[in-house]
């Protein structure tokens, strides 16, 4: 009876679908268990807010003028201030803070709490959209791994570095970030491309853009990797990616389209430089740093609006290069996911901490399928910036969030500090992922190869 068991044991041990379920389940029970005691305060407060305002419908402002999301947003723009509160995304997510609104004043009303605290419970129903996503994620590059016949070490490794990552669980579950809603069907997409799935493949890269304008930037990658077929196929191809977004805003488009669409527009941070990018370090020495969207010549200062006008010919000028590259260097998709996201990351001035979970998951499949020793280097500043943020930034804890940093008084210098280091370290090494994917297609790059020379004969001087 004892051999059998611990035949049956030993067996089961080397089961690799035993080994996937375990890393799901205690990463869903990691993410669910601080779900409720951690947020971002201010993100928690506008999906909340959100939601009640879709519930209840429109207000009534001052002037008995009904108005929604986009209106009150515009609004407060046109009076030259920063809507603090306000809804400025797709309205996919709207919906979904509605429907959480909703379950979360039919629990209450029921008497249901977590901790004796509704507030927790609050913040439990509308995290479980982004927890669910984590882990659908995964599910998704089990997929993937399996299409690339990965070994099972490789598989668990691609599991773990997601779905335990402190850069992912600080801006997801603690945060309360739903980037990775976009990122899961974004994921999606590319899975369903890799099996031939096409048009499947361009309508959940539509829910992403839905969901976030982001995915748009790829957009052109996947229509390069496919066959022309002409402009009727390529209408047809177009209509299926952005059809999903038109639909769930339709109703804005018709209340107010320029409500709608100026708010769009101020969502890709129309004038601001900020966080991870080159152009936030350069901006604070300038003096011209900006952090939040506006007019720069609200503030009369022409040379502020002539460095917008500079970093969009650089940025975008720099992304129509990397299609050129993706083209004619015939680059997978993986590769050319990849590049797109990290020539804006290194590009273009607006760009905040949270947008890097972007290309988190298509890195880890670099690693792992490409064995790319950059993606390994390019993770680790990340995963000490997702630590300082989770224990002593923005992301607070609720419940014991106070107590914590007056016993550590030196938390909040520690995290500032850590910070600024990370992001510059960051934009140091998103170059040169860029670099090291031009160099494998092929292109040579003579000024960095002689870079690459020189520190090459320097190490080998010094050890001499």
């Amino acid at each position: 009876m004892s051999e059998s068991i611990k035949s049956w044991t030993t067996n089961l041990l080397e089961q690799r679908v035993f080994w996937i379920i375990c890393i799901l389940t205690l990463g869903l029970i990691l993410h669910i268990s601080i779900s409720p005691f951690s947020a971002h305060l201010y993100d928690m407060r506008v999906w909340f807010e959100t939601g009640k305002f879709i519930v209840n419908g429109a207000y009534l402002d001052t002037d008995n003028a009904t108005y929604n999301i986009y209106t009150f947003a515009q609004r407060e723009f046109d009076a030259g201030n920063y809507p603090e509160g306000a809804y400025i995304y797709t309205p996919l997510w709207a919906y979904v803070c509605a429907f959480s609104y909703l379950l979360t004043q039919f629990l209450s009303q029921l008497g249901f709490t977590i901790g004796g605290q509704s507030y927790f419970l609050q913040l439990f129903i509308f995290k479980i959209p982004i927890i669910l996503s984590n882990i659908l994620i995964s599910i998704t590059l089990i997929k993937i791994a399996k299409l690339h016949n990965l070994s099972n070490g490789r598989t668990y490794l691609l599991l773990i570095g997601y779905l335990f990552n402190p850069y992912v669980i600080g801006v997801t579950s603690i945060w309360g970030n739903f980037h990775n809603i976009a990122v899961l069907f974004t994921l999606l997409s590319y899975y369903f491309f890799q099996r031939e799935k096409i048009e499947l493949s361009l309508f959940c890269l539509g829910i992403g853009i839905a969901v976030k304008l982001y995915p748009v930037l790829i957009v052109p990658i996947y229509l390069l990797k496919l066959k022309w077929e002409g402009i009727r196929a390529l209408i047809k191809k177009l209509f299926i990616i952005f059809s999903p977004t038109f639909i769930i805003s339709l109703p804005f488009i018709i209340w107010d389209f320029n409500s709608f669409f100026s708010v769009m527009v101020l969502t890709g941070g129309s004038t601001s430089f900020n966080n991870f990018s080159w152009w936030s370090g350069l901006m604070r020495l300038l003096n011209l740093y900006v952090s939040t969207p506006t007019n720069p010549l609200d503030y009369g200062n022409l040379l502020l609006a002539t460095m917008v006008i500079i970093n969009n010919i650089i940025a975008y000028g720099s992304l129509f290069f990397s299609y050129y590259l993706f083209r004619k260097k015939k680059l997978n998709l993986l590769s050319g996911t990849v590049l797109t996201f990290m020539v804006i990351y290194v590009t273009h001035r607006y760009i905040q901490e949270t947008t890097i979970l972007w290309v988190m998951p298509f890195v880890l499949l670099d690693i792992v399928i490409n064995r790319t020793k950059m993606g390994t280097w390019w993770l680790l500043p990340l995963l000490i910036l997702g630590g300082s943020h989770s224990l002593f930034g923005d992301p607070v804890w609720v419940l014991w969030g106070n107590w914590f940093r007056s016993v550590l008084p030196f938390s909040q210098i520690l995290y500032q500090n850590v910070d600024w280091i990370v992001r510059y370290v960051y934009s140091f090494l998103s170059t040169f992922y860029i670099v090291q994917i031009l160099r494998k297609s092929g292109l040579k790059i003579n000024f960095i190869e002689n870079f690459f020379h020189q520190v090459s004969s320097a190490i080998n001087k010094y050890r001499t």
